[in-house]
Order: C-alpha cells, then structure tokens, then sequence
C-alpha cells in the first residue's frame, strides 16, 4: 500500500500543473447555440453561422454519428465548407 501512495503523491503536482492550463468555460453565442441545437436535432448546418459555431456544428455532429454507428440510432452527416 506505501507503493500506491507514494505513486498518488507524485501524480498530484502533475495535476496541478494541467489545471491552470484549462481554459475557462465560456457562454455559447447565439450561433453558437443555434449549431448545437441543430447538431443534436439533426438539422442541417446554416452557412450563415459564425466559422466557430459550424465548427461547433461539426464536431457534435461528428461525435453523436460515432456513437450511433452499429447502434440501430441516425447517424448525422458532416459537411464542411
């Protein structure tokens, strides 16, 4: 047991180190918002959004298609521009 508490003392200033790294989290902006909403309904991605809401509407969309696959849910298609 002394091996796994010396091994948890030695993890800590590492995380400590990370944390201040973080960055901090932010409100969404309405396109923001709007991308999210459409991700997660499976409407389509409005050209009009800011470059960081497609981004948005991208990596959502992305990331709900992989966990559908080869469960029987809709996946979502990416398109980027």
């Amino acid at each position: 047991m002394v091996v796994g508490k010396q091994r948890i003392r030695n993890l800590v200033p590492l995380r400590l180190d990370i944390e201040p790294t973080m960055a901090e989290p932010k409100p969404l902006t309405y396109d923001e918002q709007k991308a999210a909403e459409a991700a997660f309904t499976g409407a389509p991605s409005n050209p009009k959004w800011t470059e960081s809401a497609q981004l948005l509407y991208a990596r959502l969309s992305a990331a709900m298609s992989a966990r559908g696959q080869g469960t029987g849910q809709h996946s979502l298609s990416v398109t980027r521009h």
